[in-house]
């Protein structure tokens, strides 16, 4: 049995992992895709550490090289670099900071090495004890950080070009624009300190300033235009900051005089974690400080912690926000002389225009107290130039990612009322820019949440359009709302087109609690990720001629997409259930070629397969969920059955599993299916008022749908589900008696106690989740209380026939663990079968490894013991015993 494997493992694992690289990864080099026929055995329990995820990573300049990492749960990280149409690679432990040269070099950073490869004749070079380095593509240079033996901190200029080396001493700091090639540093000596910067285009260097002082806190303009740096021995405390024009060769300073009403005072210090930011014309540099005297909570006291009905957060919310005060920005205008504060205690939240001439403020505590995720607040618009500000929305509810300024400045977008609208900072006038449309710009978007905005990946350059999503396609919109047009035909194949964001590029980009948006060419190519209600993904290159073309598009995950500008070849992960993610490259122009496939020891074992299957509900409504077959599956036999649930999962069809025991609820369906089950992931529609009922109505159809096909032993069947899943879980067993046993974990299962219960990690009421959330039940307990009742699964816990594992963490801030002491309590009050599990200094999800483990150990015993009779698990029979005494002694 898996378990006796599990506790087997333990045993002979240290004399496993130091063969794993011998034996496994080093073939994954030699042989990557692994085709040969082997004779097939069961997967067992000593075998799952050989099993690692792939990532992609980054493509070279010229399409040719990928790099990629292997992730094994226990050892480090090994970086490949491989050549996609000769298989040629390069392997790097624990590598870091990795990067293509134009030239075909790889370099990386491994611990204090940085490791420089010559892809075309495998020469390796490694540079000692390097503090850190960059890289300038448009001239093929590299610069590192070294520090010598005495101590004496060398910047390295190398061009890998011609190998030539350029070396400068008594280095502090550096800061390489990658626009222009321009590198700022700063020296030191017992004589002077001094801030210069080197082109690496020109290969000339020139003196920016010098003094008795330190420079630091270097940052670039983006384009490389300016360069902002402070001067002080302490960075925190620094007693100027300075402004050079590059083009100009100008210095503009601002000195922080040391007295109360200085920005920099004794109550206050330099940021110098963040960046000074500089606006695009030069006009206004932007820099942050922080209170070295936060204020403590206005009701805080030794003896007594004071609640009041109406403080705009809970004492504990207040706590919280007191303790990660964020600071206050400023802005610089050099022109001028002059630097003012654009926050403040009652606008602490700060938009900026895309060219950085207006500020939009707000205070998120406005309408406080509230009871949904997201507050309304009111948002100030700020001029500049001459510090006037004017409220410019009221009351309005900021939607995540559906917020933001355009990229040139002319407009600030937002969502409101099912529509988009757009305010035009210099006219100040809103206009609604969709209501023309007639198409719902929102839909079924995020789990547990009915309907959110379906986004806005950008706009067109000079803010001509802003590209906006409905259910399946791509718009662009004029923001005074002329016109409009939709980019792609998604609605009529059933496919969901989203531009797609290249893998080694961050998903958002932030500036300050702004979103910076990117800029899109219409005349140019976009590339398409597609996910079809057949769950086929894939992706497809768009041209404003002839609209959307396939590229791959098929049954199975593609996802990590990684394209160059030009966009002729894509990279991207390949993956199904039962096939273990590879890597392709491919073209409008070719098919796919795939150059590494991860996991190639699966064709060892026996494995499952997953199927997606469509049923409907007692009210009709079609839906789907995924079915994972047993491994070695035999149709002439019927099998158990676990199902688990969690609202939507039909998206998890062709996701690979990598088989452990090292799952932080407990659940695998690449074990379960190893050990013979089948695992049922159905969706379940959610309705208004009727969370639990709803559920249920979906869980019992879809097994039902199932065991009509006769695969599944209806006798054998288990049902599980952790947090929201906990909940459904609970609540569908006090409904029927299908299931032969059943897992709810950090569960809710009382809706009135949960929803006055405070989250002891943020302090925040549990209320928002009852309202246009998860519960959706449209209004409080004393409102609608018998939807509250009808939907708690503690009120009908004397209908429970289904033996019933609950677990949870004693830590857990997400779900009180009240609430499944509540579901044990009321169990045990009614003789119904029941165990708890506990686990010390674990939160919602378990994090420790070894009590992974037992967890993933007992949730398999719990299902054996049930749904196969298999009764060797001691902590169950012990149970079975006590009870029966129990019952004898009545």
């Amino acid at each position: 049995m898996i378990t006796t494997y599990f506790y087997r493992r333990c045993a002979f694992r240290a004399l496993f992992l130091p063969f794993l690289v011998l034996f496994f990864i080093l073939p994954l080099v030699a042989c990557p895709l692994w085709g040969q026929v082997v004779q097939k055995k069961n997967l067992t329990p000593h075998s799952y550490a050989q099993w690692g995820d792939v990532v992609l990573d980054n493509i070279s300049p010229d399409q040719k090289w990928a790099s990629f990492r292997m992730r094994y749960k226990n050892l480090s990280d090994t970086l490949f670099v491989r050549n996609v149409a000769s298989l040629k690679t390069f392997n790097f432990p624990a590598a870091k900071n990795c990067g293509f040269s134009s030239n075909r070099m790889f370099f990386c950073q491994i611990g204090k090495d940085l490791i420089i490869v010559n892809l075309s004749n495998g020469r390796k070079e490694i540079i000692k004890e390097i503090s850190g380095f960059d890289y300038y593509e448009k001239n093929d240079k590299l610069v590192f950080l070294s520090d010598r033996e005495n101590k004496n901190r060398t910047l390295t200029i190398r061009s890998l070009k011609t190998g030539r080396d350029r070396e400068i001493s008594n280095i502090d700091q550096f800061s390489l624009n990658k626009e222009k090639g321009m590198l700022a540093y700063s020296t030191f000596s017992e004589h002077k300190n001094a801030l210069s910067i080197a082109s690496l285009q020109k290969d000339e260097t020139f003196e920016v300033t010098e003094g008795n002082l330190l420079f630091s806190n270097l940052s670039w303009q983006k384009n490389g235009l300016s360069l902002a740096f402070t001067a002080g021995n302490d960075p925190q405390h620094p007693q100027a900051i300075y402004n050079f024009i590059t083009s100009e060769k100008k210095l503009h300073d601002f000195k922080f005089i040391p007295d109360s009403n200085s920005i920099i005072n004794a109550d206050t210090a330099f940021d110098s974690e963040s960046p000074i930011i500089i606006s695009d014309d030069l006009q206004r540099l932007f820099f942050s400080t922080v209170s070295l005297n936060p204020q403590l909570h206005r009701n805080e006291s030794k003896n007594v912690e004071i609640w009041g009905s109406a403080d705009k957060r809970t004492y504990i919310q207040q706590q919280n926000a007191d303790r990660s005060k964020k600071g206050r920005v400023a802005v610089w205008t050099p022109v001028i002389n002059k630097a003012v504060y654009i926050t403040s205690s009652d606008l602490p939240d700060l938009i900026l225009s895309g060219d950085m001439r207006y500020a939009v403020l707000s205070n998120p505590a406005d309408y406080e107290p509230q009871f949904e995720y997201t507050a309304p607040r009111d948002f100030y618009v700020m001029d500049l130039q001459n510090f006037e500000k004017k409220l410019f929305l009221k009351n309005i509810a900021p939607e995540p990612h559906c917020f933001n300024a355009s990229p040139t400045g002319k407009y600030f977008a937002y969502f409101k009322d099912g529509d988009w609208w757009t305010y035009n900072f210099n006219n100040g006038i809103h206009k609604n820019i969709t209501a023309k449309i007639g198409i719902k710009l929102t839909a079924k978007e995020q789990s547990l949440v009915p309907e959110s905005v379906c986004g806005n990946p950008g706009w067109t350059q000079n803010d001509t359009e802003i590209l906006l999503y409905d259910q399946f396609d791509v718009w662009a919109v004029s923001p005074e709302g002329n016109s409009f047009k939709r980019l792609t035909r998604g609605r009529e194949s059933d496919i969901t087109f989203r531009i797609a964001k290249s893998h080694d590029k961050p998903r958002f980009n932030h500036l300050f609690e702004g979103q910076i948006q990117d800029n899109f060419n219409l005349d140019k190519d976009l590339i398409l990720s597609a996910r079809g209600n057949d769950e086929k993904t894939g992706f497809y290159i768009w041209n404003k001629k002839v609209g959307e073309s396939s590229i791959t598009y098929k049954d199975a995950l593609c996802d990590q997409i990684i394209y160059s500008e030009g966009k002729k070849y894509i990279f991207f992960r390949e993956q199904k259930f039962n096939m273990s993610p590879r890597l392709a490259v491919a073209s409008t122009s070719s098919p796919s070629k795939y150059y590494f496939k991860s996991n190639p020891q699966q064709d060892k074992f026996f494995w499952g397969r997953s199927q997606l299957i469509e049923y409907k509900n007692l009210k009709g409504i079609k839906l789907k969920g995924v079915l994972y077959y047993p491994a070695a599956y035999n149709p002439l036999k019927e099998y158990p059955m676990i199902v688990n649930i969690y609202e939507r999962k039909s998206y998890e069809l062709h996701k690979y599993q990598n088989p452990t025991c090292y799952e932080s609820v407990g659940f695998n369906p690449s074990v379960f299916t190893s050990e013979g089950y089948f695992v049922l992931q159905p969706d379940i529609r959610l309705e208004l008022q009727n969370p639990g009922i709803a559920a249920a109505d979906c869980v019992i159809s879809a097994v039902k749908k199932v065991v009509e096909s006769g695969i599944v032993d209806e006798k054998r069947i288990g049902l599980m589900g952790h947090s929201f899943g906990g909940y459904e879980s609970s609540f569908i067993i006090t409904q029927t008696n299908l299931f032969a046993a059943a897992i709810a974990s950090g569960a809710i299962t009382d809706l009135v106690s949960f929803y006055y219960t405070i989250n002891k990690g943020n302090g925040r009421p549990d209320m928002w989740r009852f309202h246009n959330e998860e519960w959706n039940m449209g209004g409080t307990p004393y409102e609608k209380p018998k939807a509250y009742y009808d939907n708690s699964p503690i009120n009908f816990v004397q209908n429970v026939q289904t033996p019933v594992l609950l677990w949870s963490g004693k830590n857990d801030y997400q779900v009180d663990t009240h609430q499944s002491m509540e579901f044990y309590l009321a169990l045990r009050r009614a003789g119904k079968k029941s165990m708890m599990l506990l686990y010390p200094e674990e939160g919602h999800n378990l994090i420790n490894a070894e009590k992974q483990k037992d967890l993933s150990i007992r949730t398999l015993q719990w299902f054996d013991h049930f749904l196969k009779e298999d009764k060797k698990s001691e902590w169950i029979i012990k149970d079975d015993s006590n009870k029966k005494k129990q019952c004898s002694s009545i």
